[in-house]
């Protein structure tokens, strides 16, 4: 997971049909729409449009919201963060709403406090509530538009999350971590993956360094500034999955750069720390 915020809300969620299925809700104190209304489904001469699927694809970059493995448009899940079975009245809620991959989720949502009951705000007023309805409950989900978690774990080489324990919030990321199913063997594969190659991209850079430093090739120190800057546009790109995984590389990059020669790694975070500084996520 990395952190996201929504900038937006969306009309689509308050106009005339949610509306009136909102208050039937609040009425009969249960979700009761068989048409998943706030999936906001609609077309027009024979193409569908699908507005809050595709607003929650654009900011994730069609990533599940907890794995972060890529998921196509059309198969994308509008989950709820808090499930709609208890919570009926935020259903329509835009700052509930997240995009995943599967339901292992599911109605799972424990809480340390009392549960917030539905206390006559309208639905308008609901679109931006999760972050109060987090600070009264205290829910042992993790949110990731709303907590910071960044510092509660790392990556071992197997791609396998690891909690640092007995620190401020370290239960709920385990909490999260065991029933999003964070650590499931292929997800542990495909991390483990990403942190090959860029081993991989750094051994191949740093060896391309070296003979530009032999041969004392301008043209080829010139190429190899132009690589260094290419490969960390591909590798650190927002596109790509993990980036939890790309984020933990830049924290540890002492690390991962140690024993290297001090003007390599110098001509690296360099390019890095400017590539980085124009992509949200990694700010």
């Amino acid at each position: 997971m990395v952190k996201y915020i929504k900038n937006t809300s969306l009309l689509h969620l308050v106009d005339e049909k949610r509306v009136e299925a909102f208050r039937k809700d609040v009425k009969n104190q249960k979700y009761s729409d068989t048409n998943s209304l706030y999936k906001c489904k609609y077309q027009e001469e024979g193409i569908k449009y699908f507005p809050v699927k595709d607003a929650l694809n654009t900011m994730y970059k069609n990533k599940c919201a907890y794995c972060e493995t890529q998921i196509n448009r059309t198969s994308t899940n509008i989950e709820h963060y808090r499930p709609k079975s208890i919570y009926y009245a935020l259903a329509y809620s835009w700052s509930n709403l997240l995009p995943m991959c599967n339901s292992k989720k599911s109605n799972r949502f424990d809480i340390v406090n009392q549960r917030v009951c539905y206390n006559g705000e309208t639905l308008q007023e609901l679109q931006y509530i999760t972050k109060k309805y987090n600070k009264l409950e205290k829910p042992n989900f993790i949110h990731p538009e709303f907590d910071s978690y960044e510092h509660l774990f790392r990556f071992n080489t197997k791609g396998e999350i690891v909690v640092y324990k007995n620190i401020l919030n370290s239960d709920k990321m385990i909490y999260t971590i065991t029933h999003s199913d964070l650590n499931h063997h292929n997800l542990l594969k495909r991390r483990a993956k990403v942190l090959e190659s860029f081993i991989k991209m750094r051994n191949n850079l740093f060896d391309y360094y070296e003979m530009v430093i032999e041969t004392q090739n301008k043209d080829k120190f010139i190429k190899f500034k132009k690589n260094i800057q290419e490969e960390i546009k591909i590798f650190f790109n927002d596109e790509n999955e993990f980036i939890a995984v790309r984020k933990y590389i830049i924290k540890r990059l002492r690390f991962f750069l140690a024993k290297l020669d001090k003007k390599f790694v110098m001509f690296f975070n360099g390019y890095l720390q400017k590539y980085i500084r124009t992509i949200e996520v990694y700010r």
